[in-house]
């Protein structure tokens, strides 16, 4: 079953429609303070399962978007690429700047279409860095960033197909995109009872314990796990025919 989670967000500008194809959807601009999504960040926290892949803060792209913020945050807004949501439905209030975007989530399906397509990176350096700011201090935090909102998408390989193209700064590797279109499921419940099942990392970044995202990363790639099991497929090797692809 669907529902339905409205996010507005305070003191948003420049909001504007910047295409639509009337027959493939279309596409919004808009820019806010950071501290604006900071504000919003609880409910933005259950759209992420849109975005294949978890992110890394030790990452050189992280560090470097951290170092912006704290040294030169009036340059953040056109240093960094912004966030890309697809949602369901938004509108935004002139008067009073709140942008309202509704995401349609159904937690039964295997993959969502509505929710932060890119800029999963930025999410997380924009809470980690108000987080660690004093709350006496954030009222002076400056930085802005830039939202690209999409609407008119319900098809899953088009949404996937506008994920895996944002994703580029940093290759989505196959193995995020194919645990996205929940190829994996079947391998997760075949394996969920083991001794190792949390050893399992089935997309990019994938930590032991998913409601901790503080604990350490899952050391075995899936494509580990696939590879031994491609050579124990009879119906696909024989004795003259060997799994070399493995």
């Amino acid at each position: 079953m669907s529902k339905i989670i409205a996010v507005k967000v305070p003191h948003v500008h420049n909001f504007r429609k910047l295409y639509d194809s009337e027959t493939n959807g279309a596409i919004y601009g808009a820019t806010c303070p950071i501290m604006s999504i900071y504000a919003v960040n609880s409910q933005i926290d259950e759209v992420l399962d849109i975005n294949p892949r978890t992110q890394k803060q030790s990452s050189p792209a992280a560090k470097a978007m951290q170092e912006t913020l704290r040294d030169d945050p009036d340059s953040f807004l056109f240093r960094n690429r912004g966030l890309t949501f697809i949602v369901r439905d938004v509108t935004w209030d002139n008067k009073t700047e709140d942008l309202e975007m509704s995401f349609e989530i159904d937690a039964s399906a295997e993959s969502q279409v509505n929710g932060l397509a890119d800029g999963g990176h930025t999410y997380d350096v924009i809470k980690k860095f108000v987080n660690d700011t004093d709350e006496a201090e954030r009222k002076e935090i400056a930085a802005e960033v830039k939202l690209d909102i999409l609407t008119g998408f319900s098809d899953d390989d088009e949404v996937l197909a506008i994920v895996q193209s944002r994703n580029t700064s940093t290759q989505v590797r196959d193995e995020s995109l194919l645990n996205y279109r929940g190829i994996f499921e079947p391998l997760k419940t075949a394996l969920d009872k083991q001794d190792y099942a949390d050893s399992i990392a089935y997309y990019e970044n994938q930590v032991v314990d998913e409601k901790n995202p503080g604990s350490d990363y899952r050391p075995l790639n899936v494509t580990a796990v696939l590879s031994r099991l491609m050579c124990f497929d009879l119906t696909a090797f024989s004795e003259n025919q060997h799994p070399v692809a493995a």
